[in-house]
């Protein structure tokens, strides 16, 4: 019987999360240019870099200054060199109090989180992005319905979408700094009453 089931997703391990105000004052504070993109995770091939990558490659080749910061994880050996537009930030622990100022900083000033995974079973960082306001960009895999609502707090594309398609959403929404407005702060309504 559907009436005697209920979902209680995962939350964020922030302590304490962030709070309402604050993060509403970063959405407003977010400067429309360069965009900041965000990839937390340590499995490179797995957690979709690459594509994270190509996005932020597209996003500039097409005229939108565009800076990839991707925590918690290195490309594999022999991978080709990035562009000076991916910054790597090997680790940043949450038991460590400047590193979590420094990763709550990050995501507070990022304009999209991006993972692109290949395979996942949830993703509570999804959820850490909402709270701060960050809508999320990930694929249709796993456990990520779940969490990543379309136009609640983010966007999912197929999995076999690769960056020009994920520069191409970012673009026509940022195109309309209103809309992105709205759909950061419902991001962060989500973060704060479903996801925590």
């Amino acid at each position: 019987d559907s009436g005697k089931l209920r979902v209680v997703p995962f939350g964020g391990n922030f302590d304490p999360p962030p709070g309402v105000a604050e993060v509403t004052a970063a959405v407003q504070e977010r400067p429309a240019s360069p965009l900041r993109l965000l990839l937390v995770g340590i499995d490179w091939k797995r957690k979709g870099a690459d594509v994270a990558v190509e996005t932020v490659e597209a996003l500039n080749a097409a005229g939108t200054p565009a800076h990839l910061t991707v925590v918690g994880c290195h490309p594999p050996a022999g991978h080709a060199a990035l562009p000076e537009s991916v910054e790597i930030i090997p680790f940043l622990g949450k038991d460590n109090a400047a590193d979590c100022r420094r990763l709550r900083e990050i995501f507070e000033r990022s304009h999209f989180f991006i993972m692109p995974s290949r395979a996942e079973a949830f993703g509570i960082v999804y959820a850490e992005a909402s709270a701060f306001g960050v809508p999320c960009l990930a694929t249709k895999v796993g456990g990520l319905r779940s969490v990543v609502i379309e136009n609640v707090n983010g966007r999912l594309f197929p999995l076999e979408a690769r960056g020009a398609a994920y520069a191409a959403y970012i673009r026509e929404l940022m195109a309309d700094p209103l809309r992105y407005r709205e759909l950061a702060l419902r991001a962060a309504r989500e973060g704060a009453e479903r996801l925590s």
